[in-house]
């Protein structure tokens, strides 16, 4: 092998050991990686929580509208319009994707 083609060789090999990660690197960056996935999961159960809580008062809300008929308080008027608005906000707070479909262009 002539000294040029060796003196490249081993350039190759310096530069291969050099994009070898290091063992730190890869444990710093599974740190930062666990700690972004168990910030987003959090934050995730969060969300689910709030909403489940939204829609237990929408619920209880809708049930209320439905006794306030049933007892003679509301018109036909009145319950239609509060019960049109808390079936339309139950039916976004369970189907996640419809929730927004008011805000897009």
């Amino acid at each position: 092998m002539n000294t040029r083609a060796e003196t490249v060789e081993v350039a190759f090999i310096e530069l291969l050991d050099r994009l070898v990660p290091k063992p730190e690197r890869i444990e710093l960056l599974e740190r930062v990686f666990r700690e972004s996935w168990a910030g987003r999961i959090h934050t995730a159960a969060m969300e689910a929580s709030a909403l489940s809580r939204e829609l237990n008062k929408a619920e209880a809300r809708k049930q209320r509208v439905l006794d306030q008929m049933a007892d003679g308080l509301l018109s036909a008027g009145e319950f239609l319009s509060m019960h049109k608005g808390n079936r339309e906000l139950i039916a976004d707070l369970r189907d996640p994707d419809n929730r927004y479909r008011g805000w897009r262009a």
